[in-house]
């Protein structure tokens, strides 16, 4: 039997070189098949069960403080430092009263706008001026406007005299129950009295005359009428002021005086009398 040459036949070694590889290619992929899933699942599951570092916060240092240095007092030699008094609640306070030194000028007090100006007093001692006979005097008060007169500056004994006075209210206010009062010296003897809207009453040598009302800008004259008494010496000085009331004030008329000549001198000449 004669014997073939195999590489007459080429289908057959191409045959075979296709079942090896696909045999190759079968154990391949059950190789795959067979580890795939595990190997995926593995790395799934550490992926999962991975642990993420977490980053710690590093811990800021606080700053240290630097004391500040105080700063001591040192005290000047020769001075003191008086300390500052503490008060307790409670404690009152006290202002200390000032002193004035020997050499500084006394101050002079200051007077309000609306504080009433004083009126200056008199001692009992300090005599009363006597104004120049005859003379027409005016007092200014505060509510009510006086003045007198004389019919003579000059009397003799036995002559009479007549005093007249003004009383006037400048306003604005009315004044009720007005009331004055004439006294008259012994010098003189009520003669006559002589007034216009006021009711007048008399015992001796007193004059009182009252009025009911006195309304602004009215002015009420009083005559007054007197005898000078024979046997008042001669030289004597006669003083008449009267005084009248009202709203609990004293207003005083100003001084009116009138006097006698004085004594005549014996003539001159003739004996002298015996010591």
């Amino acid at each position: 039997m004669p014997i073939r040459n195999s590489s007459s036949h080429p289908n057959m070694s191409r045959g075979w070189t296709s079942l090896v590889t696909i045999v190759v290619m079968g154990l391949l992929t059950l190789a795959l098949l067979t580890s795939g899933p595990r190997a995926w699942a593995t790395e799934r599951q550490s992926r999962l069960h991975q642990t993420v570092p977490t980053s710690t916060p590093s811990r800021t240092p606080t700053p240290k403080t630097t004391p500040t240095p105080t700063r001591t007092h040192t005290p000047t030699p020769g001075k003191t430092a008086t300390p500052t008094p503490t008060l307790k609640p409670g404690q009152p306070t006290f202002t200390p009263t000032p002193t004035r030194r020997p050499d500084e000028p006394t101050p002079t007090p200051t007077r309000r706008p609306d504080e009433p100006t004083p009126t200056p007093t008199r001692e009992p001692d300090e005599p009363t001026p006597t104004p120049s006979p005859g003379v027409t005097g005016t007092v200014v008060a505060e509510k009510l406007v006086l003045a007198q007169t004389s019919s003579s500056g000059m009397a003799l004994p036995g002559s009479e005299l007549a005093f007249t006075l003004q009383l006037t209210n400048p306003g604005p206010e009315e004044l009720l129950d007005v009331r004055i009062e004439d006294v008259l010296p012994a010098s003189l003897l009520l003669q006559d009295v002589a007034v216009y809207g006021g009711e007048v009453e008399t015992a001796g040598n007193r004059v009182t005359i009252t009025l009911e009302r006195l309304v602004p800008g009215l002015t009420v004259v009083i005559t007054v009428r007197a005898q000078v008494v024979a046997d008042v010496a001669l030289g004597t000085i006669i003083d008449h002021q009267p005084v009248v009331y009202y709203a609990d004030v004293e207003q005083r008329w100003p001084l009116l005086s009138v006097a006698l000549p004085p004594a005549e001198l014996p003539p001159t000449g003739g004996d002298c009398p015996a010591p």
